[in-house]
């Protein structure tokens, strides 16, 4: 028997009890007997008319117990719009999330490409007598030009200042301080943790939903509609758990995995606008049709 039976048969001994207790009263006073076993009661509590009230109110839930909610209120509450909405609502967080896990994830991705670039752009300049240029070049330059202006004679280092003053030097080096410029804003936005932290979010919020969904979709009707927004929704929970077993190889360098999850979460991006627009639909049956 479920608990909204019991809470039932409950009111109704109680309303008769409280009616027997009532008829033996009057009966007693009509007899002109005392009764024997009336106690000394600090707060007067009339129980007759609590169990006349219990009754009374519990009558709209006798009559109406099977139509309380969608599939025949076995499930109480849980049958009711406010948990039905739980599923859309905090999907349609988590789309938003979704964009924003991808806007850290690139900067992130930058603070690496960035330094990847400057190392390349060093390798790739000429070399002077003494050895690498060293960036930024401002250092060497004056070093030279001292030297050279006090007289001392050394084509070597003439040869170096030419090149430190050549429109591709001056070139790479103001490229070079620019990168490491941006590189330092964005190591100060400190992206790495907020889209692993949002990410973590992401998965455990996003599979916990996924399942609530059908679950209480279950506990209204009494069975699941397949169709396209179920299956794409199994779908992105798949690529979830895919996208964050990655992790372990990418926070070992491993590129492969790192463009792997990219594509994943590009995909499971695309899915998730199919997933909003298929779920308004459902949203809307939800609103009308789903008693609070």
């Amino acid at each position: 028997m479920k608990l909204a039976h019991l809470f039932l048969v409950f009111l109704a001994v109680v309303g008769a009890a409280s009616a027997f207790q009532t008829s033996s009263g009057l009966s007693m006073s009509l007899n002109g007997r005392k009764n024997p076993t009336q106690k000394f009661q600090p707060i007067e509590f009339d129980s007759s008319k609590f169990g006349s009230a219990a009754v009374v109110a519990a009558m709209p839930l006798l009559l109406n117990v099977q139509e309380a909610a969608a599939k025949g209120g076995e499930y109480g509450v849980w049958e009711k719009k406010l948990p039905a909405l739980v599923h859309p609502v905090v999907m349609g967080g988590l789309f938003l999330s979704t964009f924003y896990a991808g806007y850290t994830g690139l900067n992130w991705r930058s603070v690496r490409t960035i330094a990847e670039d400057i190392k390349e752009m060093k390798a790739s300049a000429p070399t002077l007598s003494t050895g690498p240029i060293s960036f930024p070049i401002a250092g060497q330059l004056s070093t030279a030009k001292a030297t050279l202006a006090g007289g001392e004679e050394n084509a070597a280092l003439a040869s170096d200042l030419a090149i430190l003053e050549s429109a591709a030097v001056r070139e790479m080096d103001a490229r070079i301080a620019e990168l490491t410029q941006k590189r330092k804003d964005l190591l100060a936005g400190d992206f790495r943790d907020k889209h692993s932290n949002m990410g973590a979010a992401i998965l455990a919020m996003g599979v916990g939903v996924a399942v609530e969904g059908p679950v209480n979709t279950f506990m209204r009707t009494g069975k699941l509609f397949p169709g396209p927004h179920l299956y794409a929704g199994a779908g992105m929970t798949a690529i979830w758990a895919l996208a964050a077993a990655l992790t372990p190889a990418m926070q070992r360098g491993n590129d492969t995995a790192r463009s792997a999850h990219i594509a994943l979460n590009t995909i499971n991006l695309g899915l998730f606008v199919w997933q909003v627009q298929s779920g308004f639909g459902i949203l809307e049956k939800v609103w009308e049709k789903v008693a609070w």
